[in-house]
């Protein structure tokens, strides 16, 4: 992926500088998350997580009202694609024209697609309605994690549910919930062939011990993608294996005499 630049005639836009330190701050850190085609995630959660979480300069409830700022000015394209918001930098391949020559990739849904087959929404310009897509109404509340995986469209399972469906290895997705991820019903028979795979992978792994783990290990930076995370941890050499079965001592002490005859003290 080539590297983007960011060039000095930005300090002579008034586009932005009509916007906020904040928004201008977020807008120019994002360019280090573009794939080659200016595309980045507009997910609020994982915009402060990949970004602000170890800062206090911005906080999660901020960076709605931020995004919308920079939609405003026409500087971001706010778009959904299957549900998932995305963020498209304005005019991007008419400044960006360093490494053309290179095969560039795209990472994520283009503006593009916008009235085509799974794109189902675009920022309208009002404020508030990202939040309301997203499905969030308390605009001076903190950043819930269930921003990052709910859809006006699909249903997903509160933490409290768990204990009531029919699931392999609840204390695993528990520890998932943890971290914000949602489970939605369309995805419920796919986690559990997850689950039985992992299980069918790793049979000497303790994947509960190790869930609860790795969930201490992501506390302050969740994973972006949890399966390969979670995978990729149970995966390693060091990962908690099951716990062996114990011969008790009288049991042992009799299958040492069956097979060498019975110890005298002298």
């Amino acid at each position: 992926m080539p590297n983007h630049r960011i060039f000095q005639r930005i300090a002579k836009s008034n586009k932005f500088f009509k916007i906020s330190i904040k928004a201008q701050l977020l807008y120019l850190l994002g360019f280090a998350f573009l794939d080659d085609y200016g595309v980045w995630t507009a997910d609020p959660h994982e915009i402060w997580r990949d970004i602000f979480v170890d800062h206090k300069t911005i906080k999660a409830k901020e960076i709605v009202n931020l995004l919308e700022e920079l939609a405003e000015v026409k500087l971001i394209n706010i778009y959904a694609v299957d549900g998932k918001l995305y963020q498209q930098y304005e005019k991007f391949e008419d400044f960006q024209t360093f490494g053309r020559g290179y095969n560039r990739k795209s990472i994520y849904p283009d503006f593009k697609r916008v009235g085509k087959d799974g794109c189902s929404w675009v920022y309208s310009g009002v404020r508030g309605c990202i939040r309301e897509y997203v499905g969030v109404n308390d605009v001076n509340g903190s950043m819930p994690y269930s921003l990052s995986y709910t859809n006006t469209n699909t249903h997903s399972y509160k933490e409290e549910d768990i204990d009531k469906l029919v699931l392999e290895e609840k204390g695993i997705l528990k520890c998932f919930y943890a971290l914000g991820f949602k489970l939605k019903e369309k995805d419920l028979e796919s986690w559990n062939k997850w689950i039985l795979e992992l299980k069918k992978d790793y049979k000497d792994k303790d994947l509960v011990t190790n869930a609860k783990k790795w969930r201490d290990y992501f506390e302050q930076k969740p994973p972006k993608n949890f399966k390969n995370s979670f995978r990729n941890w149970v995966a390693k050499p060091y990962a908690d294996s099951k716990p062996h079965d114990t011969i008790k001592y009288d049991e042992a002490s009799r299958k040492f005499e069956e097979r060498y005859g019975k110890i005298i003290k002298k």
